[in-house]
């Protein structure tokens, strides 16, 4: 009886003992898997200062291209308004041209 007691006690102290191993293997695990997590997330926030980053960049882009556009757009109209006075001064020119005819006649 006392060599059931003793592989009793045995068995009891080994399931002890791997139990704590297993807490051990668990704790290192999950250590592992904070750790991992932390990583993760510093990504996550390294790529979202990234996105910001070049969110800032493009809105900036955005505002210099409008103003572009814009000074564009008010040469067009500024080529425009010389043509048409071109052509005014064209049409005057050959109305003088006309009175000049007139005179000599």
């Amino acid at each position: 009886m006392t060599i059931r007691i003793f592989f009793l006690l045995t068995f009891l102290i080994a399931g002890l003992v791997s139990s704590a191993a297993g807490q051990s293997g668990y704790d290192e695990l999950r250590s592992e898997l904070i750790e991992k997590q932390e990583t993760t997330r510093s990504q996550i926030e390294n790529l979202q200062d990234q996105i910001d980053s070049y969110l800032e960049r493009l809105g900036y882009a955005t505002e210099r291209y409008d103003q572009m556009y814009q000074q564009y757009e008010e040469l067009t109209r500024v080529i425009t308004l010389q043509q048409e006075k071109i052509n005014q001064m064209n049409r005057e020119r050959r109305q003088i041209l006309d009175s000049i005819d007139v005179i000599v006649r």
